[in-house]
């Protein structure tokens, strides 16, 4: 940051003149080409000034990388994402106290006050104009030191690093009095006050992983900074180096990466391959941060290695690695590969647990035979190149039969766990583990259902929505059967799962029998049930199929016997059944009435966006309520 190199009172070049080199080196063109960022101080804002860093990588980047060579990159930082020190560190600070007589505070006070309007004409104290100087404060210096029974003058200026999100104060330079007015009030009496905060777009490179600048190693020391101070303060006044070694170039930088910013204190040592640049053959770095330009034995063995005409340092990249094969084992044996398999890599497979099944491999193929019982296990390839970089890949496999442990059932019913025979409920097998039946090698699922017998509509349902994914039978709409006077009976449902191994139990197996996931359910009788739905989901137009025994057919917009919302609510009709499409919110948006005995209605829901809904049907004894999908 240039902040012009002086303050008032402190004229930093008078008394450090290395710092007009400093200040120099940070205005020359070739600082201003490659420092990634450059602020300039203008009152207490930081404006971004990166014009000609963006032009000179423009330039770079339109010329290309080097021809006719191999392109390596070597870094002194971490791969492992290792930050320089924690996050919005202090970095530098001078502070102390120097405690006055009341004599001594008087005539200083007397001077200053004195001087504050010469200095408005003549303006000969430097940074008299400075946004953060507040000439007045000269002027009320000897008022307050007539009152004053205690008083010292203070000088506290800090430094800290930019925090890695948000803002923060990133510089504090304060110079002021302090008196005690009567013994009684605290007054700081302000010449300098200057906070200063970053800003969003900073990025934290001063504790980035990365090469290090060491300030001890090129001898610094702090306390020439203290011996250069003016002669009143020496003695009274404390300068620290809280943190000497800083980020001097960014790991991500070293390595050219695409999205430097994004992985700025990431673990990249696995990925570094997929992000560097494309004009990077490969890559070296440590596990740690080094000083910036260094050189270790490992760093030059494999410098060396690198420029070998044998060396072969292939790119290996995590997303362009798969496993390719069957999701399940059988008696018989399944192969599986690697997907774009790299030359010069090598490929080791490994197999867990090891108990299920023998494993043959050859370079980036294998062979899996099932030698144990039913379960799961986990293949995993990694790939290395010759410099040691390494990329796993893992998939879960399926041995022989598929297990109901990691299973679960969920059905839908709007009454809890109490179930009404004639009625249609809704049922969905799932895994427990959040994926997908598709993704366990499951390719069917049969169901069955007690007491009753119950009737199984497949592929119906609440649940039920097609995709590639979707496996047939998964989502199946059942009905129980009961009779006039019958006790509450225990529901059982039960399932039998297939794969391409075959069928883990049937329909006449009790070990099949899986608890639903909201609990167990009961039966009732609850007389025939007044309706069953299809399609479901439904797009356009939803048949509703009652009991009766008329031939009569009732739709909504000619045969049904139909009502509006308002005459209902004003005067509810006696005769006939109702039925209402609620939202999810429990709103109408449909109520028609339609003839006691038709068999069947069908209403447009067109005009219906997609959604979940619930059909409600009621003849004034009894009420009943199913959830639809409208699907498009």
């Amino acid at each position: 940051v240039n902040i012009g190199g002086s303050f008032p009172f402190i004229s930093w070049i008078d008394m450090f003149p290395g710092t007009q080199n400093g200040l120099d080196l940070f205005n020359s063109p070739a600082a201003k080409q490659m420092v990634i960022q450059r602020y300039i101080l203008t009152g207490e804002t930081l404006n971004a000034d990166n014009s000609v860093h963006n032009t000179f990588m423009n330039e770079i980047n339109q010329m290309g990388w080097p021809i006719n060579c191999r392109n390596v990159a070597l870094s002194n930082g971490s791969c492992n994402g290792t930050p320089t020190f924690p996050d919005n560190s202090n970095l530098l600070s001078i502070s102390g106290r120097r405690s006055m007589t009341y004599l001594g505070s008087l005539w200083r006070s007397l001077a200053a006050s004195a001087i504050a309007p010469l200095n408005y004409r003549y303006r000969f104290i430097n940074g008299w104009n400075n946004p953060q100087f507040n000439n007045s404060s000269l002027g009320w210096e000897f008022p307050l030191a007539l009152f004053s029974t205690n008083s010292s003058f203070v000088i506290d200026f800090n430094i800290k690093s930019v925090p890695r999100t948000g803002t923060a104060q990133i510089y504090r330079g304060d110079i002021y009095s302090s008196k005690k007015i009567l013994g009684l009030i605290n007054v700081n009496n302000y010449f300098l006050k200057c906070h200063v905060n970053s800003n969003t777009s900073m990025l934290a490179l001063d504790n980035a992983p990365g090469g290090s600048y060491d300030l001890n190693q090129f001898g610094f020391n702090p306390q020439q900074i203290q011996s250069q101070l003016p002669a009143f303060f020496q003695g009274y006044m404390n300068t620290v180096v809280s943190q000497p070694r800083f980020c001097f170039v960014p790991t991500v930088s070293s390595l050219a990466f695409t999205n430097a910013q994004n992985f700025l204190f990431s673990n990249i040592c696995g990925v570094v391959n997929c992000q560097s640049a494309i004009g990077i053959s490969d890559h070296y770095a440590p596990q740690e941060n080094q000083l910036h330009i260094s050189y270790t034995q490992t760093s030059a063995n494999w410098l060396l290695q690198a420029q070998s005409l044998s060396g072969n340092c292939v790119k290996i990249c995590a997303t362009d690695i798969s496993i390719d094969g069957p999701k399940t084992v059988c008696t018989s044996g399944s192969n599986y590969s690697l997907v774009t398999p790299m030359t010069g890599a090598t490929v080791t497979w490994s197999v867990s647990p090891t108990n299920l099944v023998s494993l043959t491999a050859n370079g980036g193929n294998v062979t899996l035979i099932k030698t144990g019982g039913n379960g799961s296990v986990i293949l995993t390839a990694n790939v290395t190149n010759a410099c040691g970089g390494l990329v796993s890949k893992s998939r879960k496999i399926q041995v022989g039969l598929a297990s109901y442990i990691p299973y679960k059932i969920n059905y839908y019913n709007p009454n809890g766990t109490t179930l009404c025979s004639g009625q249609a409920y809704s049922y969905q097998l799932l895994p427990n583990d959040g994926t997908t039946l598709f993704d366990n090698g499951i390719t069917g699922v049969e169901w069955t259902g007690n007491p009753g017998s119950a009737s199984v509509s497949y592929n119906a349902g609440s649940y039920y929505i097609s995709s590639p994914t979707y496996v047939d039978g998964s989502a199946a709409q059942l009905i129980f059967h009961g009779t006039p006077g019958m006790s509450p009976l225990p529901v059982q449902v039960k399932v039998s799962i297939g794969n391409a191994c075959g069928w883990t139990g049937d329909s006449g197996d009790p070990a099949t029998y899986i608890l639903p996931q909201n609990g167990n359910s009961t039966l009732v009788y609850c007389g025939a049930g007044l309706m069953m739905i299809s399609p479901n989901p439904v797009q356009n137009t939803l048949t509703i199929n009652l009991s009766g025994t008329s031939a009569q057919t009732s739709t909504e917009s000619k045969n049904a016997k139909l009502s509006t919302v308002k005459e209902i609510a004003g005067k509810p009709a006696t005769a006939g059944k109702h039925i209402k499409i609620l939202d999810a919110t429990g709103n109408v948006r449909k109520h028609v009435i339609i003839d006691a005995s038709a068999p069947q209605a069908k209403l447009d829901v067109s005009t219906l966006p997609s959604g979940v809904y619930f059909v409600e049907i009621s003849d004034h004894t009894n009420k009943e309520t199913h959830k639809i999908i409208i699907q498009r």
